[in-house]
């Protein structure tokens, strides 16, 4: 777990200076083309209200894919009196983090302050920038190369050791922690709206600790710039092997001058140079097309949700949502960089309605279907030819139904809408809409939770726009496997829906 820290910071492609908001054309991804969990217990997906059956949902969904899916199901109704918002953890009662059954047990656990104060945003103002890793100089290199060095040679039991403050993130996302009045239900920060908050919380301490460590108060750590060509591949200053940032055991495959793929492909082909324009267009598609409305969660029980952190002087500090919400208020903010992914707009391949169907003549599937192989289904718009405003007030929505998989699985599949073909399609296509991604989570929680459903929303909005097909009475939505796994993953059905 130690290697993971000195890698955090480089978790996302853009650098929000405010909350971070939930892109309208792409409803419940919080995270860069992967999809978080919502649970299917017949819940109202835009209702945050605090009904008794929210208050359990909230919960259930909380859990995610990383824990105990569907273990709230025995809760009693006296119970969801305090089901709001997710407290922080008891650290007294700290267990053993869940592992895969032939892996090797590991404690998480931090040492225990029984001190607690609340956090108070810094007074100081601005001052830290945190630069692209690509960009840092001789000077900076040296600063955090020390401040490294440094933690790793605190005492074991200092809240500040780099091995422990790897085991934060342990604890809080591998099962460490149940929920506070809930011992049967795992906090998991992973797969939730509590996964923004958590990180950049983590993050913050982390870089306050190293900046303390150096006489440092404006060390701001790096971030990986991996949304620009001279950024994609690992930053250089993680591979010198007598640094204090090396890593021994980070796969060598993944080394410069690998270019990182951001489509996750497992068995690519491209040159670098495709795979440079690929990137540039799937990020045009995640942060321009499906990143054009956002909207902020405004709810007490989002933004009451508190955590515990260890500053930099060994103080426990609890930590509510709503103290995240702007950077500056936390004493920081990104360097200014180039987004050339900015004009990186895809040139449609525009097939008609007519010629779709001549071309895709295995007619159509009746769901529940296996991806073992492309499915095209032609789904009903029930809306169409629609005006400026009523698109500024209402998205289109892509809903996938009931994608039931494996959670301990490695699983994707693309979505396209409108297109001819069925094989040989990538995310820089144009009738790309985007991408459902489930990152393994081997945490030993048996059998009974190793199968999970979701749903996948897309917004598709500007893409019909693109694609010339406003008009149309319907749509080809076609889903491609991109994992060997996928012959196990399971969809119910496809529909439209509108969100505004």
């Amino acid at each position: 777990m130690a290697s993971i820290t000195p890698f955090l910071a480089y978790a996302f492609p853009s650098r929000p200076t405010s909350v971070p908001t939930i892109p309208m054309r792409s409803l419940i991804q919080p995270q860069f083309k992967s999809v978080a969990c919502r649970a299917t217990i017949n819940e109202n997906d835009n209702n945050h209200h605090r009904e008794s059956n929210s208050s359990l949902q909230r919960r259930d969904l909380l859990i995610g894919l990383g824990g105990l899916y569907g273990g709230a199901a025995g809760i009693g109704t006296e119970q969801l009196a305090v089901a709001n918002p997710i407290q922080a953890p008891d650290l007294l009662k700290c267990g053993q983090s869940n592992i895969p059954p032939d892996g090797t047990p590991i404690n998480c656990c931090p040492p225990n302050n029984s001190t607690i104060v609340d956090f108070v945003p810094p007074t100081h103002g601005l001052h830290r920038v945190r630069r692209a890793a690509h960009l840092v100089d001789d000077k900076y290199l040296a600063k955090y190369q020390k401040a490294v060095a440094l933690m790793k040679a605190l005492p074991d039991d200092d809240p500040r050791n780099f091995t422990q403050q790897a085991n934060v993130h342990c604890a809080y996302c591998s099962g460490g922690y149940d929920q506070v009045g809930f011992p049967d239900l795992q906090l998991q920060v992973h797969n939730s709206w509590l996964f923004f908050p958590f990180h950049r919380f983590y993050l913050y301490f982390h870089e306050r600790i190293l900046g303390k460590l150096i006489g440092d108060d404006n060390f701001a750590l790096p971030f990986w710039n991996w949304d620009s060509p001279a950024g994609m591949q690992i930053p250089s200053l993680y591979n010198e092997k007598s640094s204090s940032l090396y890593n021994e055991r980070r796969d060598q495959e993944h080394l410069p001058p690998t270019i990182v793929d951001l489509d996750n492909r497992t068995n690519s082909t491209l040159t670098p140079g495709q795979l440079i324009d690929d990137n540039l267009k799937i990020m045009h598609r995640e942060m321009v097309s499906n990143g054009r409305k956002r909207r902020d969660f405004t709810d007490r029980d989002w933004l009451d949700s508190s955590f515990l952190f260890y500053d930099e002087n060994k103080q426990l500090v609890r930590v509510k949502v709503k103290d995240y919400l702007k950077t500056e208020t936390l004493g920081y903010k990104y360097q200014g960089v180039a987004n050339p992914w900015i004009n990186s707009r895809r040139s449609p391949r525009v097939a008609s309605n007519g010629l779709l169907t001549r071309k895709l003549v295995a007619g159509e599937p009746v769901f529940p279907v296996t991806l073992e192989k492309p499915v095209t289904a032609t789904v009903k718009r029930p809306k169409k030819g629609r005006n400026k405003k009523e698109k500024e007030e209402e998205e289109e929505v892509i809903v996938v139904e009931g994608i039931l998989f494996d959670r301990s699985a490695y699983v994707k599949f693309d979505v396209f809408i409108n297109s001819s073909e069925e094989v040989k399609l990538r995310p820089s296509e144009s009738e790309f809409a985007g991408s459902f991604v489930n990152v393994p989570h081997k945490h030993g929680q048996g059998k009974k939770h190793a199968m999970v459903t979701t749903n996948l929303r897309l917004g598709i909005t500007d893409l019909l726009e693109d694609l010339g097909a406003e008009d149309d009475d319907s749509v080809k939505v076609t889903l491609v496997p991109a994992t060997e796994n996928c012959s196990t993953l399971k969809v119910s059905g496809i529909r439209i829906e509108f969100s505004s």
